[in-house]
């Protein structure tokens, strides 16, 4: 009984000292351009920019997305799927003691264009 105690309080260490994704701060206004279908300018790819992360909202991993592009220099971003992957139990689910609630896995697939943006 006492190594069972032991293990289940090396997992719990274990687990709750896993780094967390930190993102930087968010600017009032993301300045690119969302598409979910093929745009009818000319443009060029400059890389793909799938995410794939547990998330309250779609929306969340699709700021990281933009974020990525606007990394690349991106104009604007081609969505080309958002799925929802499943949900994760929260770390109070996990162990049967309730409460932490689940969250969605969500995977964006898009890819980062540039074009000419004369008007």
């Amino acid at each position: 009984m006492k190594n069972i105690a032991i293990l289940l309080g090396l997992a719990l260490c274990g687990c709750a000292g896993q780094p967390t994704e930190q993102m930087g701060p968010v600017p009032e206004k993301l300045d690119i351009h969302v598409f979910y279908e093929e745009p009818e300018i000319e443009y060029r790819e400059l890389g793909r920019v799938d995410e794939t992360k547990r998330a309250e909202h779609p929306m969340d991993v699709l700021e990281q997305v933009l974020h990525n592009a606007i990394k690349l220099g991106a104009d604007g971003v081609i969505v080309h799927s958002i799925r929802n992957r499943g949900t994760v139990a929260g770390l109070g689910d996990a162990f049967g003691t309730g409460g932490g609630g689940g969250h969605a896995v969500y995977q964006i697939q898009a890819t980062a264009i540039t074009y000419d943006q004369e008007e």
